[in-house]
């Protein structure tokens, strides 16, 4: 039997559509790590896989690097002070060519669903 946990077909390289949904969150409202990784717990994307914080901060941590988010420390609550992401204008543009690549992709996606289940002549 084939293991197909390493193999794109399984859908775990969807994970990297953490970039996506951290701008997506953003637009929303400015969030620290935490917030976000909740946020990403209840998105219907998940199916149970959420991203660890790690790969979260260190999403942000890059994303801040091109401009597309910006911090700043917070210490509006109990506990040591925390970085809070909000969207630069460079991430609004981001996300807008997030939103119209997915839709083109979904498109294609659904062409290619629509061949693979063609009946063979």
């Amino acid at each position: 039997m084939v293991d197909f946990d390493g193999c794109p077909c399984s859908g775990k390289s969807l994970a990297k559509l953490i970039r996506p949904l951290i701008l997506a969150a953003l637009s929303r409202r400015a969030m620290h790590g935490y917030e976000l990784k909740r946020e990403m717990a209840e998105a219907v994307f998940s199916g149970g896989g959420v991203p660890d914080l790690s790969g979260i901060y260190r999403c942000l941590n890059d994303m801040e690097k091109l401009g597309l988010v910006a911090s700043t420390w917070s210490a509006d609550h109990a506990g040591p002070a925390r970085r809070r992401y909000s969207l630069t204008e460079g991430g609004t543009a981001c996300l807008a060519q997030w939103k119209a690549s997915l839709a083109d992709f979904r498109h294609q996606l659904d062409e290619t669903i629509a061949y693979l289940n063609t009946p063979a002549p």
